[in-house]
């Protein structure tokens, strides 16, 4: 009896074996996609759940899911892992990428670009977050689910494999993938199972870690695929974790390093130089006697005229500003005249100015006595969005290299709320926003200072500023007119409101908070189709997200006028 308790008590100490009542898994396998069907993901998992109960594991296997169905299956995997010491997720079928987040896709999406994927697809991402929270010990996600792109590729989609997976970890985790990051997986259409799925079954029962498991797993699919598919592991464990049990012979399997020969050939550069003249030669025909080509040139001449423009506009802008140095406001103007009055006044004294240099002098005055703004109902509305010459002077730490007159772009949720704390003491206002611990951001209603809107009073604030006969080419820049290139603030005419870019030119943070993850953006942008900007369409992103196409602007509370 006292040998019985001793090998037990050794064997605890040894290694970490959970225990039977305490693992739980999901298993799905999507295959019957409307576009771009897979051949072998349900029978990929349905014999992956029988191999996890052989494990011990309380297994849901799901099959041929539509979004609502892979929800519900998670919900219930989530309540599940709350009493598991450790929790295991298998996917077969579609994924893709999206702006460095994974998704996996139901059945029954009809995705066509980026937006709709956050709403028509499972965040791989979240899945990590909320297994974690639930307190598990081990949490385990195996993606057989870069197999190809099911659609076609749209900007800011990669359409080829998945990338890491970025979470914040308060438990132990491991993620295998079924290649490499950006590289497809083979499906194994005629077979029974995918290559890595076969190889995960042959060894899921070995009495090595989950590590050494991959190991044996990415070796083998590298000799089945003649080394074009790679699975691996993200190991993120402070000891390793074993499904069956440890053999006391175990031997790791390292992988064999692969010596490529590099051959030298003299024919090599002058098929690359034939080549190369070929497509000179076609570039001439092309540019010069198609059509299609003839359009290409003027659309490049047209940008070559706008950033000509916008040179000259800069310097005549850095010339004035220099000559009237030493008014507060860079004009001839009484520093507490209100905006309406200075809009007066420069249209008196700069009649021989160009519209756009007048705007980006108005843009310029926020340096000065306060920020140009707009009241609307208990609101007082930033007039432009933030630009890159006011970003840079109040967040001198995150320097962007632009126009100082366009937008400020590549800037997250966080950037913006630490903007326009800055921006509130530098005109003596109560800075709205406590930044002590980003992942628990609180704001104060009752200060008064610069605050992001909510997407109900953007919503508003877009209602007061479309009317007065305008058409949206006259104040919004889109992926209709904008060439295909960001713009400087106030170029366009005012909305109705008196503010300016409210619709197009940047999508515009606001506070709200989605799902506990997301942030809601407004206003389309630029890159941006025409009905973006129309419909009070939003998009939603995670807080670290930065783009080319999303920028902010401020408004804080009337009443503290």
């Amino acid at each position: 009896m006292k040998k019985i308790l001793s090998l037990l008590v050794i064997s605890f100490f040894t290694c970490i074996y959970v225990q039977a009542q305490g693992r739980v898994a999901l298993v799905i396998g999507n295959g019957n996609y409307k576009n771009s069907p897979l051949d072998n993901p349900v029978q990929d998992a349905t014999e992956i759940a029988q191999k996890l109960r052989e494990l011990n594991f309380t297994t849901s296997l799901k099959t041929e899911c539509n979004i609502d169905d892979m929800d519900k299956a998670l919900k219930e995997f989530y309540k599940k892992s709350e009493t598991a010491d450790v929790a295991l997720f298998y996917f077969s079928g579609h994924g893709v990428q999206s702006q460095g987040v994974n998704y996996l896709l139901p059945i029954d999406h009809t995705i066509s670009n980026d937006d709709q994927i956050r709403r028509q697809a499972i965040d791989v991402n979240e899945i990590m977050s909320r297994t974690q929270d639930t307190g598990c010990k081990t949490t385990i996600l195996i993606l057989d689910a870069c197999r190809n792109n099911p659609f076609g590729k749209s900007r800011g989609t990669s359409g080829r494999g998945l990338v890491s997976v970025s979470t914040t970890s308060v438990s132990d985790y491991l993620i295998a993938f079924a290649c490499e990051n950006g590289k497809t997986a083979d499906d194994g259409t005629g077979n029974k199972h995918s290559p890595f799925t076969q190889s995960l079954l042959d060894h899921l029962s070995d009495k090595k870690s989950f590590v050494d498991i991959m190991q044996s797993v990415r070796r083998e699919v590298q000799d089945k695929t003649n080394n074009s598919q790679s699975p691996y592991c993200e190991p993120h464990i402070s000891n390793p974790v074993y499904l069956n049990g440890v053999d006391g012979n175990e031997e790791k399997i390292l992988p064999e390093p692969r010596i490529i020969e590099k051959k030298r050939s003299v024919i090599w550069p002058f098929i690359l130089g034939m080549i190369v003249a070929a497509l000179v030669a076609v570039g001439i025909i092309f540019f010069a006697f198609t059509e299609k080509g003839k359009k290409m040139v003027a659309q490049i001449r047209k940008k070559a005229i706008i950033i000509k423009n916008r040179i000259q506009t800069k310097a005549a802008f850095a010339k004035e500003k220099k000559q009237e140095k030493d008014t507060p406001l860079g004009f001839n103007v009484d520093p507490h005249m209100k905006a309406e009055d200075i809009v007066d006044h420069l249209q008196e004294e700069n009649a021989g100015r160009s519209e756009e240099s007048m705007r980006n002098s108005m843009a310029g005055s926020q340096n000065g006595n306060g920020t140009p703004c707009v009241e609307i109902d208990e609101l007082v509305v930033a007039k432009f969005p933030v630009t890159v010459g006011h970003y840079n002077d109040l967040v001198p730490e995150q320097q962007h290299v632009a126009w100082e007159t366009e937008p400020v772009t590549n800037v997250s949720w966080y950037d913006a709320l630490k903007y326009l704390n800055r921006l509130s003491e530098k005109e003596g206002l109560e800075p709205v926003y406590d930044l002590t611990d980003l992942n628990d951001v609180k704001a104060d209603p009752e200060k008064n200072g610069w605050r992001l809107p909510t997407e109900k009073e953007w919503k508003k604030i877009a209602h007061a500023s479309w009317g007065n006969g305008l058409s949206l080419d006259d104040i919004a820049w889109t992926a209709k007119n904008s060439t295909g290139t960001l713009h400087a603030v106030g170029q366009n005419k005012a909305c109705s409101s008196g503010l300016y870019d409210v619709f197009g030119l940047v999508w515009e943070w606001c506070s709200d908070v989605v799902r506990g993850k997301y942030r809601v953006t407004m206003g389309g942008a630029w890159d941006a189709d025409e009905k973006y900007c129309l419909n009070n369409t939003s998009q939603k992103f995670v807080p670290e997200y930065a783009g080319d196409n999303v920028g902010f602007r401020g408004v804080r509370n009337r009443s503290f006028e």
